[in-house]
Protein backbone atom coordinates (compact mmCIF):
# COMPACT_ATOMS: atom_id res chain seq x y z
CA UNK A 1 0.00 0.00 0.00
CA UNK A 2 2.83 2.35 0.77
CA UNK A 3 4.44 1.56 -2.59
CA UNK A 4 1.37 2.88 -4.43
CA UNK A 5 1.38 6.12 -2.45
CA UNK A 6 5.07 6.74 -2.95
CA UNK A 7 4.90 7.76 -6.67
CA UNK A 8 1.85 9.92 -5.98
CA UNK A 9 3.65 11.64 -3.11
CA UNK A 10 6.67 12.15 -5.34
CA UNK A 11 4.57 13.75 -8.08
CA UNK A 12 2.72 15.86 -5.55
CA UNK A 13 5.94 17.16 -4.06
CA UNK A 14 7.30 17.91 -7.53
CA UNK A 15 4.17 19.90 -8.39
CA UNK A 16 4.36 21.82 -5.10
CA UNK A 17 8.02 22.60 -5.75
CA UNK A 18 7.29 23.77 -9.32
CA UNK A 19 4.45 25.95 -8.12
CA UNK A 20 6.60 27.62 -5.46
CA UNK A 21 9.51 28.32 -7.79
CA UNK A 22 7.55 29.66 -10.76
CA UNK A 23 8.56 33.15 -11.89
CA UNK A 24 6.26 36.09 -11.22
CA UNK A 25 5.03 37.69 -14.45
CA UNK A 26 4.39 41.44 -14.48
CA UNK A 27 1.18 42.35 -16.34
CA UNK A 28 -0.21 45.72 -17.28
CA UNK A 29 -3.80 46.94 -17.56
CA UNK A 30 -3.88 46.51 -21.35
CA UNK A 31 -2.91 42.84 -21.08
CA UNK A 32 -5.63 42.26 -18.47
CA UNK A 33 -8.23 44.01 -20.65
CA UNK A 34 -7.30 41.90 -23.68
CA UNK A 35 -7.47 38.67 -21.70
CA UNK A 36 -10.84 39.52 -20.20
CA UNK A 37 -12.21 40.51 -23.62
CA UNK A 38 -11.05 37.19 -25.03
CA UNK A 39 -12.57 35.25 -22.12
CA UNK A 40 -15.86 37.10 -22.57
CA UNK A 41 -15.83 36.43 -26.32
CA UNK A 42 -15.19 32.71 -25.78
CA UNK A 43 -17.87 32.52 -23.11
CA UNK A 44 -20.52 34.10 -25.39
CA UNK A 45 -19.36 33.55 -28.97
CA UNK A 46 -22.50 35.00 -30.58
CA UNK A 47 -22.76 38.09 -28.40
CA UNK A 48 -20.86 41.22 -29.46
CA UNK A 49 -18.29 42.57 -27.05
CA UNK A 50 -18.89 45.66 -24.94
CA UNK A 51 -18.11 49.04 -26.50
CA UNK A 52 -14.74 50.57 -25.70
CA UNK A 53 -14.31 52.71 -22.62
CA UNK A 54 -14.10 55.86 -24.74
CA UNK A 55 -17.64 55.36 -26.06
CA UNK A 56 -19.04 54.85 -22.58
CA UNK A 57 -17.29 57.96 -21.29
CA UNK A 58 -18.70 60.02 -24.17
CA UNK A 59 -22.21 58.70 -23.58
CA UNK A 60 -22.10 59.53 -19.88
CA UNK A 61 -20.65 62.99 -20.54
CA UNK A 62 -23.43 63.68 -23.04
CA UNK A 63 -26.01 62.44 -20.53
CA UNK A 64 -24.64 64.81 -17.88
CA UNK A 65 -24.76 67.75 -20.28
CA UNK A 66 -28.28 66.85 -21.46
CA UNK A 67 -29.58 66.55 -17.89
CA UNK A 68 -27.99 69.86 -16.92
CA UNK A 69 -29.51 71.53 -19.98
CA UNK A 70 -32.94 70.07 -19.17
CA UNK A 71 -32.66 71.26 -15.57
CA UNK A 72 -31.75 74.79 -16.70
CA UNK A 73 -34.63 74.78 -19.19
CA UNK A 74 -37.14 73.67 -16.55
CA UNK A 75 -35.80 76.25 -14.09
CA UNK A 76 -36.11 78.98 -16.73
CA UNK A 77 -39.66 77.88 -17.60
CA UNK A 78 -40.70 77.95 -13.95
CA UNK A 79 -39.19 81.40 -13.46
CA UNK A 80 -40.87 82.94 -16.50
CA UNK A 81 -44.23 81.35 -15.83
CA UNK A 82 -46.16 78.66 -17.64
CA UNK A 83 -48.46 81.00 -19.59
CA UNK A 84 -47.78 80.97 -23.33
CA UNK A 85 -47.20 84.23 -25.15
CA UNK A 86 -50.45 85.09 -27.01
CA UNK A 87 -48.66 86.39 -30.09
CA UNK A 88 -46.44 83.30 -30.39
CA UNK A 89 -49.43 81.02 -29.82
CA UNK A 90 -51.44 82.83 -32.53
CA UNK A 91 -48.52 82.55 -34.98
CA UNK A 92 -48.13 78.85 -34.19
CA UNK A 93 -51.82 78.06 -34.67
CA UNK A 94 -52.30 80.19 -37.81
CA UNK A 95 -49.25 78.81 -39.65
CA UNK A 96 -50.52 76.24 -42.22
CA UNK A 97 -47.11 74.59 -42.56
CA UNK A 98 -47.19 73.40 -38.96
CA UNK A 99 -50.64 71.84 -39.42
CA UNK A 100 -49.57 70.18 -42.67
CA UNK A 101 -46.48 68.77 -40.97
CA UNK A 102 -48.60 67.49 -38.08
CA UNK A 103 -51.00 65.80 -40.52
CA UNK A 104 -48.05 64.26 -42.37
CA UNK A 105 -46.64 62.80 -39.14
CA UNK A 106 -50.05 61.41 -38.21
CA UNK A 107 -50.46 59.93 -41.70
CA UNK A 108 -47.03 58.29 -41.65
CA UNK A 109 -47.58 56.85 -38.17
CA UNK A 110 -50.90 55.35 -39.26
CA UNK A 111 -53.00 57.04 -36.57
CA UNK A 112 -56.39 58.57 -37.29
CA UNK A 113 -57.14 62.21 -36.53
Amino acid sequence: MTDKKHPVDKVEQALIQAHRTRPQVETDADWTRRVMTRVQRERHPGRPTAPPDLTLRLVWRFAKVACTFAFVLVFFALQTGLEPDPLALHMFISDPLILQTLYLFVYVSGAML
